[in-house]
């Protein structure tokens, strides 16, 4: 038996996955990489999305751990950088006030990438 899924209803289940996966993290206030920086880990503390004021732009970065964004690439058959980020950014900015400016969601390996 084959389903249809329509466009509307892989954005809600994209948004659904990513609200349960970020939003169950907990928040903190980083002593890394200056003040600005908010992090948010797992129960044994590693953090997972990163979201910080870069003092040399001026303006708030997002940056998410490399294995949850292959996850979702993978898990929802994405079609490539631009389909992913597409998705990622406008999470993040219906879901956080003061990024809507944001164009992309970087990537990061482990804490140490992002001081």
């Amino acid at each position: 038996m084959k389903y249809l899924i329509t466009e509307s209803q892989r954005y809600k289940m994209i948004d659904n996955y990513l609200t349960k996966n970020i939003m169950s993290l907990d928040e903190t206030v980083s002593n890394h990489g200056g003040s600005g920086r908010i992090d948010f880990v797992d129960k044994a503390e590693n953090s997972i999305v990163i979201i910080f004021f870069n003092r040399t732009s001026q303006e708030t970065d997002v940056m998410m751990e490399e294995k949850l964004y292959e996850e979702i690439y993978n898990m929802f058959s994405m079609d490539g950088f631009y389909e992913i980020q597409e998705h990622l950014v406008r999470w993040f900015k219906e879901n956080f006030d003061g990024l809507d400016h944001i164009t992309e969601v970087a990537t990061f390996d482990n804490d140490e990438y992002v001081y």
